[in-house]
């Protein structure tokens, strides 16, 4: 992310989730959508990516932690 590739994956406008959405149909007749003009992703990699990194990482964090025995014997 330092290194300048998280703003290629991070979405910066609201229409990649119908332009994803147009993509997956796309993925489901057997094609291969077509990228955002200047990004090395297309809509529906661009979504996944940010899904994963900023929203499921975080998540998988938090949960580990909350397993921890420290926490468990803090709040039974």
């Amino acid at each position: 992310m330092v290194a300048g590739g998280c703003p290629a994956g991070v979405p910066t406008h609201w229409s990649v989730i119908p332009d994803s959405i147009n993509s997956i149909g796309t993925y489901l007749h057997f094609q291969i959508p077509a990228k955002i003009p200047g990004q090395p992703f297309e809509p529906a990699q661009k979504l996944a990516y940010f899904m994963v990194i900023f929203l499921l990482a975080p998540f998988q964090v938090l949960t580990g932690a909350a397993m921890s025995p420290s926490v468990l014997a803090r709040f039974p």
